[in-house]
């Protein structure tokens, strides 16, 4: 039996070289993205939607005790755009504990939650997770971040007011485009388009309304809403577009022809005044 424990010696040395082992200067380990708290680990690369909270956990390693064997680690996360603009005011905390004797013994580590609300238009990017901590007994600091994927709306931007990609749909619900507006006497005219340009009063204000006007075959005006829409907001993060929405129900035994629906956009922060007129028909 002699012969076999330098085998189990050399075994046991190669098991205790890959074993891993816990950082010795303090820094911020096991960043996980999850879409729900303490749920399932989301894989590197999943794409993530406009409007969905991103749970994060991380924790940190390598920090000091005190002398009554007291941990205390702060910590600061930051979530950007691709363009860098902050998503959310800065989410702050302490961990604060006193290691227990089976703490002690293990590979016991403060853990740190936070919530990333992501815009409800969010657009298409590489958004990222900033982590920042800080032993405050040893009083040394560590940063981490962490890239992750979101697909949403792209909406060219514009230096003054206008109305990007009107289109029409057939009802409510539609988001596929119309290929031809080609619409029957009675039915439900609906629009769909995107409003940006608009000028942002303090804390991100947005004002901005709309109305319309059918137009019919000869050019006269057949009914009009001046106010038909309205969209006044404020938030954290700077609204990029306003989703716009039109309906208008034309009468059956309306004569067939070519009519046009003509959209006012005003924005009463920066004074601004857009207009636009798109064609339907009616057989």
């Amino acid at each position: 039996m002699r012969f076999l424990l330098p085998l189990l010696c050399a075994a046991a040395l190669q098991a205790q070289s890959q074993a891993p082992s816990r950082p010795k200067a303090f820094s911020i380990l096991r960043a996980t993205l999850h879409q729900f708290e303490d749920g399932q680990v989301m894989p590197p690369g999943f794409v993530w939607t406009p409007g969905a909270t991103v749970q994060l956990n991380f924790f940190a390693a390598g920090f000091k005790t005190s002398p009554k064997d007291e941990v205390k680690v702060s910590y600061r996360v930051d979530a950007f755009d691709p363009q860098g603009v902050p998503l959310m005011p800065a989410i702050t905390g302490t961990v604060e504990v006193e290691l227990a004797e089976e703490d002690r013994k293990s590979d016991w580590v403060p853990k740190m939650h936070a919530a990333v609300p992501l815009p409800p238009l969010a657009e298409t990017g590489s958004y990222k997770i900033v982590m920042q901590a800080k032993d405050e007994i040893a009083q040394v600091e560590a940063r981490y971040e962490t890239p992750f994927p979101v697909r949403g709306r792209n909406v060219e931007a514009s230096p003054t007011l206008v109305m990007r990609n009107f289109r029409y749909v057939r009802d409510e619900f539609d988001r596929t485009p119309m290929s031809e507006p080609v619409f029957k006497a009675g039915d439900a005219v609906w629009a769909r388009f995107e409003i940006t340009g608009y000028k942002l009063g303090p804390a991100n204000r947005v004002d901005v309304e709309y109305g319309l006007a059918v137009i019919g075959p000869d050019g006269k005006v057949l009914y009009t809403e001046p106010k038909a829409a309205t969209d006044r907001d404020e938030s954290f993060y700077p609204k990029k577009y306003v989703l716009g929405v039109l309906n208008v129900t034309t009468r059956p035994g309306t004569t067939a022809g070519e009519y046009a629906l003509l959209v006012t956009v005003r924005d009463n922060i920066g004074g601004q005044t857009y207009e636009e007129k798109r064609p339907f028909r009616l057989e």
